[in-house]
């Protein structure tokens, strides 16, 4: 979105408008995204970050997005109290990788012992044994 300049070409066909003349508005509407504040990082001086795309022509990563402190940058190089920057791609699988295991049930075995038993488990074994005990 950030890359293309939108325009509305000249049309001799048109008439003007009665209160703007020939002026031409162009809109551009964008939906805003819970998931994207949610993701947002800390930077290292404790300040919000803020989500912001690669625009330099020449460089491999335009249209990348990355986060980076508010702070300003002084010189390349140089900032006010801290550099932080992180890519938004490299976030998403950050958060993506900790929700997955987040959502991982519990492993339910022991050191070599096999699964862990349920309580029905536990009363049947039980009461398995107490016959056997009881045939003996």
């Amino acid at each position: 979105q950030e890359f293309w300049r939108h325009e509305v070409p000249k049309d001799a066909g048109l008439r003007p408008h009665p209160v703007a003349g020939n002026g031409r508005l162009n809109f551009t509407f964008r939906r805003t995204s819970m998931a994207v504040p949610r993701r947002r990082p800390m930077c290292h001086c404790g300040r919000k970050t803020m989500l912001k795309p690669v625009l330099k022509e020449t460089s491999r990563h335009k249209g990348r997005y990355f986060w980076s402190c508010t702070n300003p940058r002084l010189k390349k190089g140089q900032y006010t109290s801290c550099d932080f920057f992180q890519w938004d791609d490299e976030r998403l699988m950050e958060m993506r990788n900790a929700a997955a295991q987040v959502q991982r049930p519990p492993s339910t075995t022991f050191a070599g012992a096999g699964p862990m038993p349920t309580p029905i488990q536990t009363s049947a074994t039980t009461a398995a044994a107490a016959a056997a005990a009881a045939a003996a």
